[in-house]
């Protein structure tokens, strides 16, 4: 059971080892995995979750046992809401940093915050519906995943704003008459990249404490041209991921 919940919690968690979790289970269910090994999708990914999330929780919770005082009863501090929360956390974490960006990129921030909020009331409202239904949770956690993903890129302009001071020009991409066949295959070639990229990009950010001189000021060029590959790439890719995610 940790071991899912770990999956769950986990961000970017590998789809198929999570598949292999619910495949563990004894009472998984034989046809749905056979489809979910199809192919790796957005919908498989959060009907898997769902799935998943539903033995978490009908795991039976420990027993409780209830103990009569015969004391007076001590007033009990109600605990604020996670979401509201998490909310204050945000506005803590994004308030000052709203005045560092410049006018241009403030939307950006903006999109982030408000794509968080969404995604705080999406999970208030998934943890309220019934186990009957599962159209609805299903739809939600797509939403979910959809948000995730639109806010990690966000997050990732900023920090790239703030590393550089400059923002790279968005490549205008017209994925509209691609086939799913080629939007897949693009798919899974900047992803690969994408890995590539971050682990060289993370091997030459940690050379930058050991050089100086003229080899530093080399590395940081290359740094600097490695940082603006991958944030494009990114951005490619979510408008890829996103392409996909209409046509099926």
């Amino acid at each position: 059971m940790e071991r899912i919940i770990f999956w769950l919690e986990s961000k970017n968690s590998n789809y198929f080892e999570g598949l292999s979790l619910y495949e563990s289970i004894p009472t998984h269910n034989k046809n749905l995995v056979r489809n979910l090994k199809r192919t790796e999708s957005a919908f498989n990914r959060q009907k898997l979750i769902y799935e998943l999330r539903k033995v978490v929780n009908a795991t039976p919770p420990k027993k409780t046992i209830t103990v009569t005082l015969t004391s007076p009863v001590e007033e009990v501090m109600i605990s604020p809401s996670p979401v509201l929360t998490s909310l204050k956390n945000q506005e803590k974490k994004t308030a000052p940093l709203f005045h560092q960006l410049p006018v241009q990129v403030r939307p950006i921030l903006l999109e982030a915050n408000n794509l968080f909020k969404e995604n705080c009331l999406l999970k208030t409202e998934l943890n309220e519906l019934s186990a009957e239904q599962e159209a609805e949770a299903l739809s939600i956690q797509i939403q979910i995943d959809r948000n995730e993903k639109a806010n990690t890129l966000a997050w990732s302009k900023i920090d790239y704003y703030l590393e550089h001071k400059c923002l790279p020009p968005t490549k205008k991409i017209s994925l509209s008459k691609w086939s799913i066949d080629k939007l897949m295959y693009k798919r899974n070639l900047l992803e690969a990249s994408l890995s590539k990229q971050r682990k060289r990009l993370k091997a030459n950010k940690d050379k930058l404490s050991v050089l100086e001189g003229t080899e530093l000021h080399k590395l940081q060029r290359l740094i600097t041209k490695q940082d603006k590959s991958v944030l494009e790439k990114e951005e490619q890719l979510f408008k890829i991921k996103s392409e996909l995610d209409g046509k099926k």
